[in-house]
């Protein structure tokens, strides 16, 4: 509604090789609570100056929901290339 706040957060869920999959979340802050507008999920492919891929850091949770979140991903990531 007119006058809400936006809270936009964004999270990196995982990292692959070359890739990271990133989590992103928009809520409203109105009188009557927070409100979740949408949910997304993104993946970007790390390039160099060159634009060859390069590798990216693994992600290491350092919180519950961290890990929680890793978990899913994980088992998303080993379920297609088994289905491949």
């Amino acid at each position: 509604m007119l006058g809400d706040v936006l809270e936009i957060s964004a999270t990196v869920n995982n990292a692959f090789n070359t890739s990271m999959e990133v989590g992103v979340q928009v809520l409203s802050m109105s009188p009557n609570g927070p409100r979740i507008h949408c949910r997304a999920y993104f993946t970007f492919v790390s390039l160099d100056h060159h634009g060859v891929k390069c590798k990216v850091p693994k992600v290491i949770p350092e919180t519950e929901v961290s890990f929680t979140q890793l978990l899913p991903i994980q088992t998303k990531s080993n379920f297609s290339f088994v289905a491949v």
